[in-house]
């Protein structure tokens, strides 16, 4: 509690009038007596002032960095501690005050830690360029700048230490210094001349490092010269260099281009010393091309070889028109062959194919004008000798002048009113020769009129034109009047009838009371409950007498019957049954699956700017599962799908699994867009009753 300064006042008077006191502001006797209850004179009396010695300590004093209570709170702020017993307060910067080895001042280690607590480890210690070593380590790292270069390197070959072991590769060196080092295809580092992109000089030396000195630097023949010198144009023959006198050989011995020059007595290019046999004549030489001249051209010691090819003692000089056929010369006979065999030019007359039929007249060709005549043609039904034996076959003669051959498929020549294709006669015979006589020619039932007569049913002697007509449901005289007694139709069925199963319809009581045959029945769906889809294409077979249909609804049904017999007769009648409910019927069980969750990342990405986007999620496609949903009864039932949203899309909907798509939809990154269909499966069987379940989908776009 701070004091009031008027008891002191008064005390300082009484002192000045025992004492004495300045009478004036200017006297130099200023001084008092300190506060004995505030000795530091901060304001604060010893029993608020935790030091009443130090006047910067007080209540409401800044905290200074000295581990002193300054502000009397009871405690040095927190960051006044040295808690490691380093000598450094967490105030003076010690960066990790749990450790007495981290303070300001420390000497940094080589452990990847801030020791000195300047912010950060020594650089020595980092790995600046990321390759798992740092320099202050062994291995150390000689360049951490570079990823590429640490103890575990591969040494490229480019003149730096990768591997850190203290120098490059030796096959890294260029000691010629001319620019390629050993392991860039150096093949001679000694010599600045020898490196892969070099000259070959003409020295024996692989200059360009290519494997050998080029091949124009060797001495192939081993004449002691090369080709690059200048001075051996063919180092494949020793005989051969610059200077050398010329053999005759055949080659330019002496390289000025000639070859066996002064040896060559007609200047052919062939001495005589290489086999020219004629040296006196250029015509005449080896390399000559044999000619029909009665001459050894190409000097082989035969004469006109190649001109008589098939040895026929005739070559072509000498008129052999067929040199490859010793049956071909002009001493040859000609022979039936249309060839020139006698090589006159000319192929006679009788040995052509005149018609193209591949015979001639020298082969029995009985005419080379028509090329469907020859000897071993096949016959052909044109009344002609086609294959030349003189002989036109009976059969391609016309006898009865009507047209027709008997090849040509008369079936009578003697007769011109049979032919194919003719008017049948009503005379039991085959006039238009089909291979049969028509079925109104032949008299089936014996009663001596055809139906080509106007027999009505040639199968009953009973009709035919003018017979007696009596009430046998027949027309007995043919004149189109029957006297029939219709037929009864008779619809039955077998009862009672259930729905869920099928209900006969039966018409074998239906009869004819002439005893005539019942040829058609035809059934017809009538009536039927309301609702109901059953029509005529619910009945089984609607052309047979006895068959069934099935109800899809209890209630009363309706079916007409019409019959009709052999002569036409008809008659109808209806069936009306009821359809009922079996006793006991239980519901269908629907059961359309669990509910589920499908959970789609949209697949978001940052652009260059590093803003998110994210694509829309797709239209999903799944399926939807029935198939466990069941009738106690095993009656047949139908399935429907149905969502009440309506902004999913259904595919067959009306089956007990099926597949639905659901709408894609956007989102954003971090968030996530969903969106619930509930699909509804109804039952029902055909005795009407139902049953429904339902499945929730929930689909969510995930923005990430």
């Amino acid at each position: 509690m701070r004091r009031s300064l008027l008891p002191a006042f008064g005390a300082l008077a009484c002192a000045c009038l025992l004492l004495g006191c300045p009478t004036s502001p200017g006297d130099d006797d200023t001084s008092a007596g300190p506060d004995p209850d505030d000795l530091d004179a901060d304001g604060y009396v010893s029993g608020e002032d935790c030091d009443d010695s130090d006047a910067a300590v007080h209540p409401g004093a800044e905290e200074e960095c000295n581990a002193q209570d300054d502000d009397c709170d009871g405690q040095p702020d927190a960051l006044e501690v040295d808690q490691d017993a380093d000598g450094s307060m967490i105030c003076e910067g010690d960066c990790a005050d749990q450790d007495a080895s981290i303070r300001p001042g420390a000497l940094e280690q080589c452990n990847g830690v801030d020791d000195d607590c300047s912010g950060a480890p020594g650089t020595f210690e980092q790995d600046l360029d990321a390759d798992g070593f740092v320099p202050c380590m062994q291995p150390a790292d000689c360049d951490d700048s570079d990823a590429s270069i640490n103890p575990e390197a591969d040494e490229l070959c480019d003149g730096v230490d990768q591997d850190c072991n203290g120098a490059p590769g030796p096959d890294e060196a260029d000691e010629d210094n001319d620019g390629f080092r050993i392991c860039e295809h150096d093949c001679d580092d000694g010599a600045a001349g020898v490196h892969p992109f070099a000259t070959e000089a003409c020295n024996g030396i692989d200059d360009d490092c290519s494997g050998a000195p080029a091949t124009s630097e060797l001495d192939a023949d081993g004449d002691g010269f090369t080709t690059c010198s200048g001075q051996d144009c063919d180092d494949t023959q020793p005989q051969v260099f610059l200077g050398r006198p010329e053999l005759c050989d055949g080659l330019d011995n002496n390289c000025n281009g000639n070859v066996d020059e002064g040896l060559d007595g007609d200047g052919d290019g062939w001495a005589g010393c290489v086999g020219d046999c004629a040296d006196s004549n250029p015509d005449v030489n080896p390399g000559a091309a044999e000619i029909c001249d009665g001459v050894d051209n190409d000097c082989d010691a035969a004469v006109d070889e190649g001109f008589d090819g098939d040895a026929d003692g005739w070559s072509q000089c000498q008129g052999d028109c067929e040199d490859g056929e010793s049956s071909v010369n002009p001493g040859a006979v000609e022979v039936c062959d249309a060839f020139d065999t006698d090589c006159d030019g000319l192929i006679p007359l009788e040995e052509q194919d005149q018609d193209g039929d591949l015979s001639a007249l020298c082969e029995d060709d009985c005419d080379d004008e028509d090329n469907l005549r020859w000897p071993g043609n096949v016959e052909a039904c044109d009344g002609v000798d086609n294959d030349c034996d003189d002989v036109v076959p009976a059969d391609e003669v016309d006898e009865d002048g009507d047209g027709w051959r008997l090849c040509e498929g008369d079936c009578d020549d003697s007769s011109p009113l049979v032919w194919p294709g003719a008017t049948e006669q009503c005379d039991e015979a085959d006039g238009d020769c089909d291979g049969a006589v028509p079925a109104d020619e032949v008299d089936a039932d014996a009663d001596g009129v055809f139906a080509c007569d106007g027999d009505c049913d040639d199968a009953n002697p009973a009709v035919y034109p003018g017979a007696e007509d009596v009430a046998d449901g027949f027309d007995n005289d043919c004149d189109g009047i029957v006297d029939n007694i219709p037929p009864v139709a008779v619809a039955a069925t077998v009862l009672p009838a259930y729905s869920c199963g099928t209900v006969p319809l039966d018409g074998s009581g239906s009869y004819s009371p002439a005893g005539l045959t019942l040829t058609s029945f035809a059934w017809s769906t009538m009536a039927i409950p309301s609702d109901s889809a059953v029509d005529d294409s619910s009945i089984d077979d609607a052309t047979a007498q006895v068959t069934f249909f099935t109800p899809d609804l209890p209630g009363w049904y309706a079916f007409g019957l019409s019959v009709a017999d052999s002569v036409g007769g008809v008659d109808d009648d209806v069936l009306v049954l009821e359809v009922e409910v079996p006793e006991g019927n239980l519901p269908p069980v629907a059961d359309a699956g669990n509910d589920f969750n499908f959970n789609l990342p949209a697949g978001c990405a940052q652009d260059s700017y590093g803003n998110w986007f994210c694509p829309d999620c797709p239209v999903l496609t799944i399926g939807l599962d029935g198939a466990d949903s069941f009738d106690p009864d095993g009656d047949p039932v139908t399935y429907l799908w149905s969502e009440a949203s309506g902004t999913a899309t259904l595919f067959t909907p009306d089956q007990p699994t099926t597949v639905v798509q659901l709408p894609g939809m956007a989102t954003t990154y971090g968030n996530n867009t969903s969106a619930t269909y509930t699909f509804t499966l109804d039952m029902e069987d055909c005795p009407g009753q139902s049953d429904s379940d339902s499945v929730a989908i929930t689909y969510t776009c995930v923005g990430m």
